[in-house]
């Protein structure tokens, strides 16, 4: 029943999509099936676990990316300042803190081989010393090129991340969000608040890899203002509107389309 119901509502689509002359982005669509792929070893197996094929997947996905563009035709996507205002307002005690806290993003250089970890699988040996300084080398060697790239004139240091970073904050362009001193490693803390907004570090070595750390703001004690916020707000709001918007699309669309 499941599945027939997702094979009709994904004509409905696009049959709409059709008479409205929509079309899925390629881009978005590729770099859509390209993060499903990430950290997955055995693809195949993976989509018998769930019970997917590709063309199955990319018709989900394809589905997905038209319902976004048919809500953004229809101007039910688009967040106000007033909701900002009115949402910044509601998380605003949450965010207090009696600690410095900085805005900053990173770009993260591995130190030897990345292992996926694999079921049933064994530990891998233990490095011998001469490895691990060769490893540490070979990531400064990378890290000091990146340096250079990243503070070039007209860098896209967002870019260079998504590009060369490891770790969930590569996806966001590096960006490591609000923190306070305590929430990283004292190596990465004590060179990070020392940057000034917009200022760019050497490359910082501590027990995750190399990181080159962009400072974007610095916060006093207090209440964080709502510039420090208001892009998390508003992707907040953006998808709380995007999920209502799909159940209210998929219910106008089944009831019309007969």
């Amino acid at each position: 029943k499941s599945i027939t119901e997702r094979l009709v509502y994904q004509e409905v689509l696009r049959q709409e999509a059709e008479a409205k002359s929509v079309k899925p982005d390629q881009a978005e669509l590729a770099e859509r099936e390209a993060q499903q792929k990430q950290g997955i070893k055995d693809w195949d197996k993976h989509l018998v676990r769930r019970g997917e094929t590709e063309k199955s997947l990319r018709d989900m996905y394809i589905a997905e990316l038209v319902e976004q563009r048919l809500l953004e035709l229809g101007g039910k996507l688009g967040v106000t300042d007033a909701e900002v205002d009115e949402e910044y307002e509601k998380i605003k005690p949450n965010y207090k803190s009696d600690a410095e806290r900085v805005h900053a993003s990173h770009i993260l250089i591995p130190i030897g081989p990345q292992n996926e970890p694999t079921m049933g699988a064994e530990k891998p040996p233990e490095p011998s010393a001469e490895d691990k300084k060769k490893w540490t080398q070979e990531a400064l060697v990378k890290a000091e090129e990146l340096y250079k790239k990243a503070t070039a004139p007209g860098a896209d240091f967002a870019q260079l991340a998504k590009e060369n970073s490891i770790g969930p904050s590569a996806d966001k362009g590096g960006d490591l969000g609000v923190f306070t001193k305590d929430r990283m490693v004292e190596e990465f803390s004590a060179v990070a608040f020392k940057l000034k907004p917009g200022e760019i570090s050497k490359p910082v070595e501590t027990k995750f890899g190399v990181h080159i750390i962009k400072m974007v703001n610095k916060y006093p004690p207090g209440d964080l203002p709502k510039e420090a916020l208001v892009e998390q707000i508003r992707e907040r709001l953006g998808q709380r509107k995007l999920h209502q918007g799909r159940r209210e699309l998929k219910d106008e669309l089944l009831a019309r389309y007969k």
